[in-house]
């Protein structure tokens, strides 16, 4: 397989994508690849998603990353407010372990604030370029086409939720890597 192969997990809000995410790491550590990137972790408050919560995923550190409200310090970017510090946190370790073997990328999500320059714009777009691990990268279906042209991704198979599972998404990305 060309390693550049960029498997996106494509749902609609809430439709499980970062769950199928959650769940791919998990195989993925079952069969010890070292995996880096990052989790959307959904962040609830009266049984309303009011932010989101980031998780590091070679170091398991967890941020708050953006809410509903305004926090201290925290920017505006559409409907939230983004903790620059969780960001940052995320920058720099997700720039340390690429030093490092790194077996499979996962990026959860990349979207409208992306495509207009903001969030993990600058990082994702060099990780496209330079990656040498298979990436699974999480979006929304009516901007992955676009996504992709932005990106310059050429190399991509779009992988529906509810249409595939973490074990079949990842025996894939395997066999491809075998090619």
């Amino acid at each position: 397989m060309n390693p550049t192969t960029i498997h996106i997990i494509a749902g609609d809000q809430g439709s499980g994508k970062s769950t199928l995410m959650v769940q791919l790491l998990q195989e993925a550590r079952l069969q010890q690849l070292r995996c880096g990137g990052f989790l959307a972790k959904g962040y609830w408050h009266c049984n309303k998603r009011s932010g989101f919560d980031l998780q590091l995923i070679d170091s398991g550190r967890v941020f708050p990353f953006c809410r509903d409200k305004q926090l201290p310090g925290w920017q505006p970017l559409r409907r939230f407010f983004f903790s620059q510090d969780a960001l940052q946190a995320g920058i720099i370790e997700m720039t340390s372990i690429r030093e490092h073997k790194i077996d499979l990328w996962l990026i959860d999500e990349i979207g409208p604030i992306e495509l207009k320059g903001g969030l993990w714009h600058d990082l994702f777009a060099d990780l496209v370029k330079n990656h040498e691990a298979p990436m699974v990268v999480s979006m929304r279906p009516d901007l992955a086409e676009e996504i992709c042209r932005y990106f310059e991704i050429k190399d991509y198979l779009i992988h529906p939720v509810g249409e595939t599972s973490a074990s079949k998404l990842l025996a894939d990305i395997t066999y491809r890597v075998d090619d």
